[in-house]
């Protein structure tokens, strides 16, 4: 209780991770990023993850902008181009996102991709002293024309 970390017994590996979480206003959880320490993917573990999880690193294992733009590409944008199919809506059919204006994340180059795939964006402060790690928290929701 109070503590800003949680420890798993009986686990070998006790490295530092950052986990991004998505969901969508319907209460559906997209596959997280996990985000290791290191500089090249041999930092990686070798373990299996799930089925489109995005497993990537950074130097001190915090979302930045490159890992942002990975998880973008690689799980936000299939899932809005699979929605926008499923729904039978246009390929340019405006989505939300809810972003957490984090600065290292909220970059020219994250604001630019968002825009070009044709999303609607919101900011939202993170509240530092919640002693939160999970440093983004999206929520996409598929927009429809009335």
């Amino acid at each position: 209780q109070g503590t800003k970390r949680i420890e798993i017994a009986g686990l070998k590996d006790k490295r530092q991770i950052t986990v991004v979480f998505a969901a969508t206003k319907g209460g559906y959880f997209l596959p997280p990023q996990v985000i290791y320490q290191g500089k090249t993917n041999r930092c990686l573990p070798v373990t299996k993850f799930p089925s489109g999880w995005h497993i990537t690193y950074s130097e001190n294992h915090w979302a930045n902008e490159r890992t942002t733009l990975e998880y973008i590409n690689k799980v936000l944008l299939p899932y809005v181009e699979r929605q926008r199919h499923e729904l039978h809506l246009p390929s340019n059919q405006p989505a939300l996102v809810i972003y957490d204006k984090f600065k290292a994340q909220c970059t020219d180059a994250v604001i630019q991709l968002i825009r070009i795939a044709m999303f609607t964006y919101s900011w939202f402060l993170h509240h530092a002293q919640t002693g939160c790690s999970l440093l983004t928290c999206l929520s996409i929701k598929l927009l429809r024309s009335f």
